[in-house]
């Protein structure tokens, strides 16, 4: 309901341009905006549009951009997604922001763009009621959106405050970037991050036969995650399951101090939580595979309606999906920042 409510909000802003652009309004539950001449239920999409076409519409490095009254000057891209971009970007008013541009044919694609700016907005609210701007601000805050009708399909561009930091994927294999030049990390350079105390535990413990291979700074790095995010999750989890918790989207600042800053962004596959938790056949899993749990497993080999005939699974896949990953990415962390020791034989 709330999808097709922005869908229509959005149109009622825009219909004159939906309109000269030979789109018509649907209420069909299966397409939102619908090009003349597609009946609805079809399963066939259009045909791809042509390349050339895309560039004209496409945002472009150095661009400026109105969306909603507002002016935006577009700098780089951030990163590209399966179906769209997304652009590093300046408010008029000097605010780093980032826009998300997706062209698309596809009524699939389109009503899930929308679905994710109205999910985003609903979780930020929830921080915002439970623990304030501190809490809010672990998760971007939407500033603008546009959906318009271009010939074939519907452009949509989600403005969104920019989170600070790196994609923490990048940083745990030992990545990062330095004035857009791509700095590698070796183990030689990871093991001098290690505090001497670190090192001297371990060597004292060599003579007994083993190693000790947990150092401060991998239970600080694990713990501060869990300590920073858990909170987040809990607020928003009553209202949106977002169902891709990793460290693809999970970002991180001042990762190498004593109190690294951690945020959530990738609200692309997230959900309605009361819809995902009441209806048991509702739903496949998404994200990555390796943060799922044995109940996504099930429901991605054998479908989610499988899970009503194991209840145990059926409340792990739909209550507990973010807490799971949430677990493992904080596992990654702590494998990934223990010490590179050689292991004594004995």
């Amino acid at each position: 309901g709330y999808v097709r409510g922005l869908v229509w909000a959005a149109m009622g802003k825009h219909g004159g341009r939906l309109e000269e652009s030979g789109m018509e309004a649907t209420r069909s539950p299966t397409l939102l905006l619908r090009p003349r001449g597609l009946e609805v239920g079809r399963k066939e999409e259009p045909e791809p549009m042509p390349q050339e076409h895309r560039q004209r519409l496409e945002l472009s490095e150095g661009v400026f951009v109105a969306l909603c009254g507002e002016i935006f000057h577009v700098k780089r891209p951030l990163g590209k997604g399966s179906i769209g971009t997304v652009w590093d970007a300046e408010s008029s008013i000097g605010a780093e922001v980032a826009i998300k541009e997706i062209l698309s044919v596809s009524s699939t694609a389109c009503a899930a763009v929308v679905a994710e700016a109205q999910v985003l907005k609903v979780a930020r609210q929830e921080l915002l009621q439970v623990g304030g701007a501190d809490l809010a601000e672990r998760i971007p805050a939407m500033v603008a959106s546009e959906v318009v009708a271009i010939p074939g399909g519907c452009r949509i561009r989600l403005v969104m405050s920019q989170i600070c930091g790196q994609p923490l994927d990048q940083v745990l294999r030992f990545q990062h970037e330095a004035e857009n030049d791509r700095v590698f990390v070796t183990a030689a350079d990871l093991r001098e991050r290690l505090t001497k105390a670190d090192r001297a535990r371990a060597r004292t413990r060599e003579h007994q036969g083993c190693v000790d291979l947990v150092s401060d700074e991998a239970c600080i790095c694990a713990a501060t995650l869990l300590h920073q995010l858990a909170p987040v999750l809990e607020a928003f989890s009553c209202k949106v399951c977002h169902r891709d918790v990793t460290p693809r989207s999970i970002h991180v600042a001042d990762f190498d101090s004593v109190t690294p800053r951690f945020s959530l962004v990738g609200f692309s596959s997230a959900v309605d939580a009361e819809r995902w938790r009441a209806d048991g056949s509702w739903g496949e899993p998404a994200g990555d595979g390796r943060y799922w749990p044995p109940s996504a497993w099930l429901a991605c080999c054998r479908g989610a309606g499988e899970l009503q005939r194991h209840p145990a699974m059926s409340r792990e896949y739909h209550t507990t999906l973010d807490a799971h990953a949430l677990g493992l990415s904080a596992l990654r962390c702590f494998l990934a920042s223990m010490p590179c020791l050689d292991v004594v034989e004995g």
